[in-house]
């Protein structure tokens, strides 16, 4: 859910393969937390538990090669 209180599930649609370096990211431009991810994560989604941040707004990034998505998080 965004707003946030306890944890955010990251889902990817990914093909075989595919790794991905997820970022959270404060608007500071601070790394919070960061993971490298594959498709070997089954189901390939991924929990972050977000109850030590403060609240406020985040940036996920997932990366894949030269490829970037970025979503906004809000932590409640």
């Amino acid at each position: 859910p965004n707003p946030a209180k306890d944890a955010v599930i990251v889902s990817i649609n990914a093909s075989q393969n595919s790794k991905y370096d997820l970022s959270i990211v404060n608007l500071l431009g601070e790394t919070i937390v960061q993971h490298k991810l594959n498709d070997s994560n089954d189901p390939f989604e991924y929990e972050i538990n977000v109850t030590p941040f403060e609240p406020g707004l985040y940036f996920v990034v997932l990366q894949n090669g030269s490829n970037y998505q970025g979503h906004k998080l809000i932590v409640e």
